[in-house]
C-alpha cells in the first residue's frame, strides 16, 4: 500500500485515524486570575521579608488544603530520594511548597523593578560556563526553567 505524499491526500485502503483525546491541564481552587491579580498588584509595595513571611505561611496552608498535591510531592520526593525516611521526606516536601511560593512572591514584584534592583537579588548564576559556548554558538539552545 502507498502512503499518501502529503497529508491532505488520502487513501481509500485505510479509514482516518482518530483525533487523540484532548489534553486537559492540571487546576485547582487557588488557580484563578483573582488571586493572581490581588497579590500582583499588592506585591511592589510589600518588602521582600513581609512577602516571604506570607508566601511561607500561605505555602503551608495551601500544602495541608491540597492533599493530593502534597502527597504526589511526597512520592516524587521518595522516588527522587529513596533512602530517605517519611520525616526526611516531609521536610524537603514543606520546603519545596515554601520554595515554590517564594518563587511567586518574587515573581510578582521583582519583575516589575529597574534592572539594578533585580540585579541585588542575583548571587549567582550556576553553571554558566556550560551555556556560555551556547551563546557564542550560532545553533540556538532551549532553557526550561521557572527561575531565570
Amino acid at each position: 500500500m502507498a502512503l499518501p505524499s502529503h497529508p491532505s491526500e488520502t487513501t481509500t485502503a485505510s479509514a482516518p485515524l482518530p483525533s487523540p483525546p484532548r489534553r486537559k491541564w492540571y487546576t485547582h481552587s487557588y488557580d484563578g486570575p483573582g488571586l493572581y491579580q490581588l497579590a500582583a498588584s499588592s506585591a511592589p509595595w510589600i518588602p521582600r521579608v513581609v512577602r516571604f513571611t506570607c508566601a511561607r505561611v500561605l505555602a503551608d496552608l495551601y500544602r495541608r488544603r491540597m492533599p493530593k498535591e502534597d502527597a504526589a510531592v511526597r512520592r516524587n520526593i521518595a522516588h527522587i530520594l529513596p533512602t530517605a525516611d517519611p520525616a526526611t521526606v516531609a521536610r524537603v516536601a514543606r520546603s519545596l511548597f515554601r520554595h515554590f511560593a517564594y518563587y511567586f512572591a518574587d515573581l510578582f514584584s521583582l519583575n516589575r523593578q529597574p534592572f539594578a534592583v533585580q540585579q541585588r537579588y542575583l548571587h549567582a548564576i550556576h553553571n554558566f560556563d556550560r551555556v556560555q559556548p551556547l551563546l557564542e554558538s550560532s545553533q540556538g539552545f532551549v532553557v526550561a526553567t521557572a527561575h531565570l
